[in-house]
């Protein structure tokens, strides 16, 4: 695992495991399949998945997929993984703000928008997600290398975020995404207290 996904010691009951992203550029066909077909995927998911004991091999199988897929789509600026976000969905950018993000999203439409004006400076953005952490229930962790390469400097940054995504009816209801560890393993223990 990079040093940069150092999680750290993890409470009682959660379990974590590294997974391999869909590298940008370099995609086998299975990997393009794996992407595109991430919606269907989010709704299995959440429906039958995420019902699953933390840790089981259909459980860590199905988050894996509904992981690297959804950064496959979002590392091609293919937003139709938001299909799966509720209508009122909320998605917090917390401790990443510096960068011109909006603090809050509201719905699919301003998430996609958000994303979008996120491009604006940099050449590329590269989310490689690295690490899951599950507790069971309908929400779930991951650990996510993110490299970001200037337009006009070329000047690569690498940092590390962590998103927890919290669904409910079958659809993602609330998502964080921040660089703080210990932010993000609060709001997830929050979600399954």
């Amino acid at each position: 695992m990079t040093e940069l996904a150092d999680i750290g010691e993890l409470p009682p009951g959660w379990i974590s495991w590294e997974i391999e992203p869909i590298e940008p550029g370099g995609r086998r066909k299975a990997d393009e399949v794996l992407a595109g077909s991430v919606n269907a995927l989010s709704r299995v998911v959440s429906r039958h998945v995420l019902r699953q004991e933390a840790g089981s091999s259909r459980r860590k199988r199905g988050l894996t997929s509904s992981v690297r897929g959804g950064f496959g789509l979002i590392n091609r600026r293919d937003y139709s993984f938001l299909d799966s976000f509720a209508e009122d969905c909320h998605v917090k950018y917390a401790a990443i703000t510096g960068l011109g993000m909006a603090a809050d999203a509201h719905g699919p439409e301003e998430v996609r928008n958000t994303l979008e004006e996120n491009w604006e400076p940099f050449e590329s953005i590269t989310q490689l997600p690295r690490v899951i952490i599950d507790a069971g229930g309908p929400q779930f962790a991951a650990g996510v290398e993110v490299i970001w390469v200037g337009k006009s400097s070329g000047l690569e940054i690498r940092e590390f975020y962590w998103y927890v995504w919290c669904l409910e009816n079958n659809e993602v209801d609330r998502v964080l995404v921040t660089t703080d560890r210990n932010e993000a393993f609060a709001f997830y223990a929050e979600r399954i207290a």
